[in-house]
């Protein structure tokens, strides 16, 4: 997952936080950009406030590696940000891709109850048979098909997982039987063997 363009980093509370900011801009002009002006203006306040309140300061450096799209939405924001117990910091610029990478990780796809008969052991020329039920999705209702959504400020990623059909592997003897089944599965019930089924054959139908 690649980083943030920028990312916030405490430098001290309202006494060395705002020290800080005054010792690098002592006499800002008005016109300095990224809201510095008002940053000192608040330090000044906040050392003269008494009691002095509860919070910390946080500065904002751009990442080196930021492409040129992640350092413009960076130096939108302010250079400095006081941020008063349990207030959250400004959203930083996150690029979609990383936050639908985000939202794949965190995707979470129920695993299918295997039925399998014979349950216990299988037998020389004897099928063995294998129904797996999937839960349907909430998200979209379908055994199928799931789907992950992420939101980060005003900006939404959906992510899609999707069964395109069913793959039998078999280790060791036996011949896998796969023809017709599909996403949902095959149109064979339980208990009712396809047509060419023989004796050594492994057949999965999920439903």
């Amino acid at each position: 997952m690649a980083p943030p363009p920028c990312l916030w980093e405490p430098i001290g509370n309202a006494v060395g936080g705002s020290n800080y900011i005054l010792g690098q801009f002592p006499n800002p002009a008005p016109d300095t950009p990224f809201g510095v002006p008002a940053s000192v203006s608040r330090a000044e306040k906040l050392l003269a406030a008494t009691p002095v309140p509860a919070g910390t300061w946080y500065m904002l450096p751009i990442n080196p590696a930021a492409g040129p799209a992640g350092e413009r939405a960076c130096l939108r924001l302010p250079l400095f940000f006081f941020a008063g117990p349990g207030q959250p910091l400004p959203a930083l610029p996150i690029p979609p891709r990383t936050l639908a990478e985000f939202a794949y990780n965190h995707m979470l796809i129920p695993r299918p109850a295997l039925i399998l008969n014979p349950a216990a052991r299988g037998y020389v020329n004897l099928g063995t048979y294998l129904w797996g039920n999937w839960a349907a999705s909430p998200t979209t209702g379908r055994v199928n098909a799931y789907k992950i959504t992420a939101t980060l400020g005003g900006q939404t990623v959906t992510v899609w997982a999707e069964a395109s059909g069913l793959a039998v592997n078999v280790t060791g003897p036996g011949t896998p039987y796969s023809a017709g089944c599909g996403p949902t599965g095959s149109h064979n019930p339980r208990g009712q063997a396809p047509a060419g089924a023989g004796p050594g054959v492994a057949i999965r139908r999920a439903r």
